[in-house]
């Protein structure tokens, strides 16, 4: 009986520990977590998934969205590139920016994100 647990202990430890190595996200992850904290207005998350040459392009689209409600709209994104250590994501759908009582849609498909991979994770760090 005593075997059996320490079997299943060592079991759980290794499923745990394959977990936690895959905590990185993908580079299309990235860009939904940027594009959902850009119009949650959330700066620190910007820069947390922005390379230090990108912060301030990242802080200047922010901006843009200063006094306007805005929300995501069926984003989904993919990787047209990725040989590991750069990556190209470009998403559909759309952000929704609401000025008074009138929307106008900014479709997400006419930009195409650039990534690398720093320190283990993928941030943003340019555009096509």
């Amino acid at each position: 009986m005593m075997k059996r647990w320490k079997t299943v202990l060592l079991l759980l430890g290794f499923c745990l520990f394959l977990v936690s190595c895959s905590g990185s996200n993908s580079p299309a992850d990235v860009v939904v977590a940027y594009y959902n904290a850009l119009v949650a207005g959330d700066a620190s998350s910007l820069s947390q998934l922005s390379c230090a040459d990108w912060e301030q392009q990242s802080k200047l689209m922010l901006d843009s969205f200063t006094g306007v409600k805005a929300r995501v709209d069926n984003i989904v994104c993919s990787e047209l590139e990725n040989d590991g250590s750069s990556a190209a994501v470009n998403c559909k759908g759309k952000i929704i920016a609401t000025y008074g009582t009138e929307d106008q849609e900014i479709d997400l498909s006419n930009t195409t994100f650039l990534l690398q991979k720093q320190g283990g994770e993928w941030l943003v760090c340019g555009q096509k």
